[in-house]
């Protein structure tokens, strides 16, 4: 199986024939996450040079792609007036995007303050949105042709239906507030455990499907303490079945199991 940027997931294969393997299925399958909370000191693109503080958009590198300038890890701060700690009002966060403070440990921005943290305490921060998309990823893993196991006319057997499953060892966010015009700013990777979808798969197609949502299980610059959170699962957006040099159509001409529908 070679999956499009070297993803490394792994497919559960039910059934294999021996047979030629010009024939595949192919996938998209997308990275989520959810419930973001920026819970510790976070110090990127603070005042000082060409930076404006303390909001900015946070994006996200990860194993389905690189980071950008887009919702893969929405904030909460959009359109709002603030208020630092020495009394200075602006009308702020007007890009567009849900931003987050990312001074949290400049006198300035720090908690407790209601105007630059919306939890309940006015310390942490939570996301104002729900399921973010990190990204997308294709591929293709070899399948056998579908043929009809019972004699029914129908294809029941092979195509599709080769892989219970998918199933990626291990994940992570590297986490960044962007910056426009020159270096973004890395705040943490969080790193998750496995995550598996089981697929439920026709020989023709998969219907949609994804995991549990896992939490982190590791951080790293740093490594602690810990400064934000949030849950991570994968989506098989669909799964098609593709016969790109009519091996199985070869096939149904001189094997009736092969000539169903």
């Amino acid at each position: 199986m070679k999956w499009e940027h070297g993803i490394g997931m792994v497919l559960a294969v039910a059934w294999m024939a021996a047979e030629g393997q010009a024939q595949t299925c192919a996938f998209s399958i997308g990275g989520l996450n959810r419930e973001r909370t920026v819970i510790g000191a976070v110090h990127s693109e603070c005042p000082g040079g060409i930076h404006s503080a303390p909001f900015g958009n946070w994006g996200a590198s990860s194993p389905f792609g690189s980071k950008r300038n887009g919702h893969q890890f929405d904030g909460w701060c959009q359109n709002r007036w603030v208020c630092d700690n020495y009394g200075n009002w602006k009308y702020d966060c007007r890009d567009g995007w849900y931003e987050w403070n990312s001074c949290t440990d400049v006198a300035q921005y720090r908690p407790p303050n209601c105007s630059l943290y919306n939890s309940p305490t006015c310390s942490e921060q939570q996301s104002a949105t729900d399921v973010n998309v990190l990204g997308t990823y294709y591929g293709e893993v070899a399948a056998t042709c579908p043929y009809d196991s019972d004699g029914d006319g129908y294809c029941d057997t092979g195509g599709c239906t080769d892989f219970q499953g998918i199933w990626l060892g291990s994940s992570y966010m590297t986490l960044y507030e962007l910056d426009p015009i020159c270096c973004d700013d890395l705040v943490q990777t969080v790193y998750f455990p496995a995550t598996w979808i089981p697929l439920n798969c026709t020989p023709w197609y998969c219907p949609a499907a994804g995991s549990e949502w896992v939490s982190p299980n590791l951080y790293d610059s740093p490594s602690w303490p810990p400064k934000v959170n949030a849950q991570f699962a994968m989506a098989s957006n669909y799964g098609i079945f593709l016969d790109r040099y009519d091996t199985c159509a070869w096939h149904a001409q001189i094997d009736p199991k092969y000539s169903c529908q």
